[in-house]
């Protein structure tokens, strides 16, 4: 039998852990961190500590499900290496170095990247780094949870709509980037694997242009081949 991973965490990771509800994902072993970096671009040192902070508490909500933090475990959904594998295959370059490994309750997701850690914006493909360790982005987070994770609005919406779903989003019906209003009737629930590919067919339409470029929206059909 494998021996479990035993861990212990940084202060902000382990007040955020302790706001998580159970984990989604089952225990870790020994060998879970050659599996992580299996799927990580990042530095060693963030996937090992992305490794610890899941050994400490393998995926799981907070935040009246406006956060969600990935966990390593091939019978969850969603789960860390699908979310890459879905995300990397939506955006292709803009997702190129990084690895997810949760999302908040609009959309954007927690990533590592080779130089530290941030948020990936799903509509505009950019990355905003906040921190060089993992401990230094829980600390952003949770000096601004409402910002980061959209909190407030998907409060406000799920008191009108119901709860969202393990994997579900609130994703804009006319996008932030072009002027849609931050305010629940914009908002629609949808899974997370579907709210990247809508965002990429964006980020790939905003890609090279210059800021306060305009699109017509809903963007056109691609054109069949």
């Amino acid at each position: 039998m494998t021996e479990a991973r035993q861990v212990s965490l940084p202060p902000q990771l382990g007040r955020l852990v302790a706001l998580l509800g159970p984990p989604s994902g089952a225990p870790l072993d020994t060998d879970s961190a050659a599996r992580l970096r299996d799927i990580s671009d990042a530095s060693p040192g963030l996937a090992t500590a992305l490794c610890d902070l899941l050994a400490a508490h393998n995926g799981g909500r907070g935040f009246e499900g406006a956060l969600t933090l990935l966990p390593l475990d091939g019978k969850a959904d969603p789960e860390i290496r699908a979310a890459n594998r879905a995300w990397q295959e939506a955006y292709g370059p803009l997702s190129q170095a990084m690895t997810a490994f949760g999302f908040g309750g609009l959309g954007d997701l927690c990533v590592l990247t080779r130089d530290g850690v941030g948020w990936f914006d799903p509509e505009t493909g950019e990355t905003e780094l906040v921190g060089a360790t993992l401990e230094q982005w829980a600390n952003d987070l949770l000096d601004d949870y409402d910002m980061r994770t959209g909190h407030s609005l998907v409060r406000a919406w799920q008191v009108e709509n119901g709860r969202l779903l393990p994997g579900e989003v609130l994703r804009a019906e006319r996008p932030f980037v072009l002027g849609g209003a931050y305010d629940p009737a914009n908002l629609r629930r949808t899974p997370i694997g579907q709210s990247l590919t809508s965002g990429a067919r964006l980020a790939r339409a905003l890609a090279g242009r210059p800021d306060g470029t305009t699109l017509s929206w809903p963007l056109p059909d691609k054109p069949e081949d």
